[in-house]
């Protein structure tokens, strides 16, 4: 009593049916590496992806529609700004202050890398 109740936010219950899905079936891992890299964000960690790339892909790996739809509707629903030819060594944080008239803060930026790990930029 006196601690109140905590609610998940919604991109946080979107994590966690991600997260639900790569532990507790056999090939969730695989599917969400594959979703990832048809994003071409570069980024894996869910927590780094916006609401509409969750929704879309906990609806497509559930319905068994495929991935490539899926990125489409992402793209389509999310505000995404894909920068080309970002100084090399730049970082998440370089960014934020690039965008700071934007008021565009660090969960909101993810740096995109190749399946080697190294940056795309």
């Amino acid at each position: 009593e006196g601690h109140g109740s905590w609610e998940m936010s919604e991109k946080d219950k979107l994590v966690k049916g991600v997260k639900d899905i790569q532990k507790n079936n056999d090939n969730g891992q695989d599917e969400w590496q594959a979703y990832c890299d048809l994003t071409r964000t570069g980024n894996r960690d869910p927590k780094l992806h916006s609401e509409e790339s969750l929704r879309a892909f906990i609806e497509a790996y559930t319905t068994g529609e495929g991935f490539d739809g899926a990125v489409k509707k992402a793209n389509l629903l999310s505000e995404v700004l894909r920068f080309r030819g970002v100084p090399w060594g730049s970082d998440g944080a370089d960014v934020v202050e690039y965008l700071a008239e934007y008021k565009v803060t660090r969960s909101e930026v993810s740096m995109g890398h190749l399946p080697s790990g190294k940056p795309s930029g």
